[in-house]
């Protein structure tokens, strides 16, 4: 037998580990709460990441992924956190966030996200923490929809490319 046969699995924790490959990860498809952080994993998230929409951690810090990361989570609205910090992700941050309306961290540093915040973000009403630090092409006009979020504790925009 092997791990993938766990169909009801909600919960795996595989961080800090030598893991390259989680291609068969999408199987889970009740899982809740994955951390793969630490690991060695390295290029874009495997195609079947696309079945874990029922979400609600995603840690992945502390990897090499690449990749637009919107792009696969950009339908996954129970999520509650996101820690992606670290990796080589790219692509812009989705207008879509704002139907994560459950999201209440979100921790995007030392990655290539561009563009900038979307307005959207303002649905995100449960948010709490926000940092994008160090993705030197995330910038723009800081929006003022961030004034909205009055749950916020913590924003962290620094080494970013904001401007006003």
């Amino acid at each position: 037998s092997h791990i993938y046969e766990l169909h009801k699995l909600n919960t795996l924790i595989l961080s800090q580990n030598q893991l390259s490959n989680v291609d068969g990860i999408g199987g889970f498809k009740h899982l809740e709460h994955l951390s793969l952080s630490m690991n060695n994993f390295k290029g874009p998230l495997p195609v079947s990441f696309e079945n874990l929409k029922h979400l609600k951690t995603l840690d992945l810090h502390t990897n090499e992924f690449t990749g637009d990361l919107f792009q696969v989570i950009n339908d996954f609205e129970s999520l509650e956190t996101i820690d992606v910090a670290f990796n080589d992700f790219n692509g812009t941050l989705s207008p879509l966030i704002g139907n994560m309306t459950n999201l209440t961290t979100i921790l995007l540093g030392n990655n290539q996200f561009s563009g900038g915040i979307p307005e959207e973000i303002q649905f995100c009403n449960k948010l709490q923490d926000l940092s994008v630090e160090a993705n030197h092409d995330l910038g723009g006009i800081i929006p003022a929809v961030l004034g909205q979020l009055t749950s916020l504790v913590f924003l962290n925009l620094s080494t970013c490319g904001f401007k006003g």
